[in-house]
Formats: C-alpha cells, structure tokens, sequence
C-alpha cells in the first residue's frame, strides 16, 4: 500500500485573484506530447491563481519550506519544484517599445509580485465530480451562476499544501478546496478593440465572416 502523505490546512493571504477555471468540464492538465484522452474528464483540473507581493510571498516560503523539512519523504533533501513564481513583464526601452536579445526573444525582467496556484481535479478517480466551494466575505455561500471571476477581483484561497514526491519535481501541491471572494469582477473576455475603417475589402465576397467581435463575445472566452 502507498504511504499516505501529509497535508496541511492553508489560506492564502487576501490578494488579487486571476486565471480561474472552477466550473464546468475544467481546464485540460498540463498536456506538451499531447498524450492525454481529452474525453477522460480525469484529465482535467479546476484551477485559480492569486498574485502575491514581495512581503507575502516570502512569509509563505518560509512556512512552505519548513513544512516541507518536517515532512518530506525519506532520503530526500532539497526541493525541485516550488509553488510560487515570479511575475516577468518585458523590459522596454526609452520609446516604449520591447527590447529583444541576439535571438530576437524578448528580454524580460521581474516585476517584484509572484502568483501562487492551486488546483484539484475536476473529476475524481471513481467518476464523481468534485465541486469548489465559493464564498462570500462574510464565510456565506455565493452562487456565481456559471459567471467566470475575471483580472480585478480579491479574495482568499482556501485549500491544503500537500508533498508532492513525482521524481525529479519533488517540492509542494497546494490542493484548491475553496475561494472566498471579497471583490468579485467578472471575466467577459476579448476586451474592447480600437479599430480603424480600412475601406473596401477585397477578395472576400463569397465569404460570410461571422466573428465573436461580430456577437460581442471572445473567441478565447471560457464556456459560461
């Protein structure tokens, strides 16, 4: 039988909430061979990130990394894999414009914030859904009624740092039980595009474009 590995009750501190995927079918597990059955809903996971500043984040490691000294498996040491990364912006020069290395990558640098994710399975190894719990400030029950939380809202996110030992990655999980929103702005994707009249188009007569700019909605927008 596996040994059963620790986990800790863990919430973050308020901050703002980002990239959420908590309704639904969820978003596919982190796939580059392609090798996942995408009909499997164990492929998929619910996921929600929150941005922390300098103070925060370091508060966390510690914590994290003691956690992870009193119960790491035996004949491991040091971790490979850590839950906070840092925020990269690209670095711009005096015009405003991106500066690019020999390669013609864009050049980056850390913005001083860091995100932290959690994330659970959507479906369970027996077929059962799983369901994330969402708050309001006050701890009540809040029905989002499928609406998707967008860049600008604030909250906490409630779950458990778990031992994660996979060979090579061994660090920390931070399993999402659930998120208590006290700021809530909703995703509507796309945004608003600032486009000028070209004039006559040419060589799309017998084409009936129908866009998401043409129907207000993004292309990209998470199914509500």
């Amino acid at each position: 039988m596996a040994t059963k590995l620790p986990k800790m009750t863990y919430a973050t501190p308020l901050a703002p909430l980002q990239w959420a995927t908590l309704f639904g079918q969820g978003k596919l597990k982190y796939d580059p061979n392609g090798e996942l059955d995408k009909n499997d809903g164990t492929n998929y996971i619910y996921t929600i990130q929150c941005v922390l500043n300098q103070t925060q984040r370091d508060d966390f490691e510690v914590m994290a990394k003691k956690f992870w000294n009193d119960n790491k498996p035996n004949g491991l040491t040091k971790q490979n894999y850590f839950l906070t990364k840092a925020v990269m912006e690209a670095t711009l020069d005096a015009n405003g414009k991106e500066q690019k290395d020999e390669d013609g990558a864009v050049i980056e640098h850390e913005t001083g914030m860091f995100t932290l994710e959690a994330k659970t399975n959507a479906v369970w190894a027996d077929g059962s859904a799983n369901s994330i719990k969402i708050m309001r400030a006050n701890k009540a029950p809040l029905n989002l009624n499928g609406k998707v939380i967008g860049e600008g809202s604030e909250g906490v996110i409630h779950g458990s740092l778990g031992i994660s030992a996979f060979k090579g990655n061994e660090g920390l999980a931070f399993y999402l039980t659930a998120v208590q929103l006290k700021k809530s702005v909703e995703y509507v994707g796309g945004g608003e595009v600032n486009a000028d009249d070209l004039g006559e188009d040419e060589g799309m007569e017998d084409l009936d474009i129908t866009t998401a700019m043409d129907t207000g909605a993004s292309a990209n927008a998470p199914a509500i």
